[in-house]
């Protein structure tokens, strides 16, 4: 009966993290958009041709008055180039680059950014991806609108589309659940990481953090470690406005979410601090907070204290979760039933435990770039 108790306070103390987050009155002031400074969206395109024409369409058609696109490419596909220059051509506002074919042995992708930072006219930049597209055409605006005096990054929140299917709900159920846990905790001023989906940061940061410097060796990092490292109380904040948003395009196969989740999970092993760790550890906690339930129920015939405690802990926690997620679900745009909770809370275990069993048989070559044994052959 303790232990039962002991894992209800664990996980309820993990969903009341999220209050300050979902009963917060914090959005921005309206304020004239001459007050707003310049920004450079920056857009890392690789195999992307179903996805760029919409994108571009729809950053063109953004209500800013001082902004330029700046797309880096990586696929050096003729198609792709023809429809870059065709943009150029067509808007002053609009440039594009190419990595070389040479570059090795360091992120792309990260690459690419370092690239588009130094041919930047402006100095505050608004990042996206690809599969992105912002929900509204004062979304550039409502980002910028969240700077202040010393403000050097704003948090942005990617909405997953909520379509049919198990697999999808999961999946937009995870995301929510994500974007709810880094933004929560940096409105607590504590800062893990951010969403390279919907981010922007200042060129004075990237310049004092060294840009990504401490981790070109791996394949994810550019934005949860960028922001874990240069992230500080007072200069950084949060965006909550629709407009802000920015929404995946296509939904996801299971493999490739998958693939996401092993990805962030090399990277997250060099976040530092404790507060990662015990995120890690939630799932884990959840699950027992289960088994314990479930065996306390299962007691009926033998003691009805026990399963009455346990059926009510049970009832309490999943209707504090449902009312969290409820008004998470309204603020992000993201039609969750509360009735699917508990359903949605056993798979999501499942699927961290099959990527905790599947992480040490992942081939690091997907995922870490071999620049460190290269530096130890040459030295030997």
């Amino acid at each position: 009966m303790l232990f039962l108790l002991i894992t209800f306070l664990l996980v309820l103390v993990y969903q009341l993290r999220f209050l300050r987050l979902v009963t917060s009155s914090i959005r921005e002031k309206e304020g004239k958009q001459e007050d707003c400074p310049p920004v450079s969206v920056l857009l890392y395109a690789d195999d992307c041709n179903d996805t760029l024409p919409e994108m571009l369409r729809a950053l063109s058609d953004q209500d800013y008055p001082a902004f330029e696109v700046i797309v880096v490419n990586n696929d050096r596909d003729k198609d792709t180039e023809a429809l870059l220059n065709h943009f150029a051509a067509e808007h002053r506002n609009f440039y594009h680059t190419y990595i070389p074919r040479d570059a090795r042995y360091l992120s792309r992708k990260k690459l690419a950014l370092t690239l588009a930072v130094k041919a930047a006219h402006y100095d505050h930049f608004l990042l996206l991806e690809t599969d992105c597209l912002p929900t509204s055409r004062h979304w550039i605006h409502a980002m910028m609108q969240s700077y202040r005096e010393q403000t050097e990054i704003v948090l942005g929140y990617c909405v997953y589309p909520f379509n049919n299917g198990i697999t999808q709900k999961l999946i937009a159920y995870a995301n929510l659940t994500d974007g709810m846990s880094y933004l929560s905790s940096a409105l607590a001023s504590r800062f893990y990481r951010g969403n390279g989906r919907n981010l922007s940061y200042t060129r004075a940061i990237f310049e004092k953090a060294q840009g990504f410097r401490r981790h070109l060796n791996l394949v994810a990092g550019d934005d949860d470690l960028f922001v874990h490292e240069a992230a500080r109380e007072g200069n950084t904040a949060v965006s909550l406005t629709p407009d802000s948003f920015t929404r995946r395009r296509e939904p996801l196969t299971r493999a490739a979410w998958r693939q996401e989740n092993l990805t962030h999970a090399v990277s997250a092993q060099h976040v530092r601090g404790v507060l990662p760790v015990l995120l890690r550890l939630e799932p884990f906690v959840c699950a027992v907070f289960w088994v314990t339930a479930i065996y306390g129920i299962a007691h009926l015939v033998q003691d009805w204290k026990l399963p009455v405690l346990a059926f009510v802990l049970f009832l309490v926690y999943y209707g504090i979760k449902a009312w969290i997620y409820r008004r998470a679900s309204a603020l992000f745009r993201t039609p969750l039933n509360p009735f699917l909770l508990p359903l949605l809370d056993v798979l999501n275990i499942a699927e961290h435990i099959t990527l905790l069993l599947h992480y040490p048989f992942a081939k690091r070559s997907n995922y870490i770039f071999w620049v460190d044994r290269r530096k130890k052959e040459r030295k030997e």
